[in-house]
């Protein structure tokens, strides 16, 4: 989810599952966000919240701060497995 001025939007799914991994092993995953609108619609910050987010970060290298109206643009997640599986 991504919140802007208090909303969020969503991407379609509320979770998205990495599978099991090794050990220190990683993936990534890239999402679009899509904007629907005859709008500009403004990116003010990509953020990460909830338990282990030590094992994830964001590449948003190529997300513009700015997605024009009926445009696209897309930001990759990344994960690494951690060392130990804690359950909460």
């Amino acid at each position: 989810m991504l919140a802007r001025a208090g909303r969020q939007i969503a991407n379609n799914t509320l979770a998205h599952n990495f599978g099991l991994l090794p050990s220190g092993e990683s993936t990534s995953v890239t999402f679009t966000i899509r904007n629907d609108s005859a709008f500009e619609l403004r990116i003010s910050e990509l953020s990460l919240s909830g338990p282990d987010t030590e094992n994830f970060s964001i590449d948003s290298s190529g997300l513009p701060s700015r997605i024009a109206p009926f445009a696209r643009a897309s930001f990759t997640l990344n994960f690494v497995s951690p060392d130990e599986i804690v359950v909460h």
